[in-house]
């Protein structure tokens, strides 16, 4: 994932340090762990241990096809999603 370029339409497109479900790397001698960080050129590199300042950005990712029936997104009104098919 280290260096790619990330769709500026993408829930990934920040100039924010941020977590995401699964951290850039370990550093097991310190245990901790490290983010990911999106630059404003669009790369996702390895970013800064989490601690402090950084904290937890939760993502899902859903398919194209997914419904909101109610919500406006946040903590509270959350988006509600369709699960009827």
């Amino acid at each position: 994932m280290d260096n790619r370029h990330i769709n500026k339409l993408s829930w990934a497109y920040s100039t924010q340090h941020y977590w995401t479900m699964s951290p850039s790397g370990f550093a097991e001698a310190n245990n901790i762990a490290f983010e990911w960080y999106q630059s404003s050129a669009g790369n996702l590199t390895n970013g800064w241990y989490v601690a402090g300042l950084y904290g937890a950005r939760p993502v899902i990712n859903l398919k194209s096809d997914v419904k909101i029936s109610g919500g406006i997104g946040t903590s509270n009104d959350p988006f509600i999603i369709d699960t009827n098919k």
